[in-house]
């Protein structure tokens, strides 16, 4: 739990950080397929990843001290004893997220799927919900 807070302290200051850089922060990152990729959804992807790979790190990793540890290398699975760069790690797990999310989405459009003004406000609070680390 510790290393969720400390991550997310992370998250938040990078964020507040970015804030003063939105007048060149594009709407956009890129796409994959036909989906687009939004600034914020990439945000995200990647403080998932990051999150993930501090809770990974050993007891003598500080996950706070971002650049260095984004050097480091931690232990991707326990029982293989398989490694990775933090930095890796993250771009790796960042861009399986978007994948992933991109894949949902468009079988959805597919399908002719649409949400409900009630359901996108209902992912919107469950979204910051899970950010705080608040049960719903």
């Amino acid at each position: 739990m510790k290393k969720k807070l400390i991550a997310l302290v992370c998250a938040l200051a990078l964020a507040v950080g970015l804030v003063g850089c939105s007048l060149s922060t594009p709407d956009s990152v890129g796409t994959i397929g036909n989906v687009d990729i939004s600034s914020g959804l990439y945000l995200l992807a990647q403080f998932d990843a990051y999150q993930t790979a501090a809770d990974l790190a050993s007891d003598d990793q500080d996950a706070t001290k971002v650049s260095s540890f984004l050097k480091a290398t931690i232990t991707t699975d326990a029982d293989t004893g398989e490694t990775a760069v933090v930095k890796d790690y993250v771009a790796q797990k960042t861009l399986e997220t978007l994948q992933t999310l991109a894949a949902v989405d468009a079988r959805f459009t597919e399908l002719g799927g649409q949400l409900t003004e009630e359901q996108k406000s209902e992912v919107i609070r469950c979204g910051i919900s899970a950010l705080s680390g608040e049960e719903i």
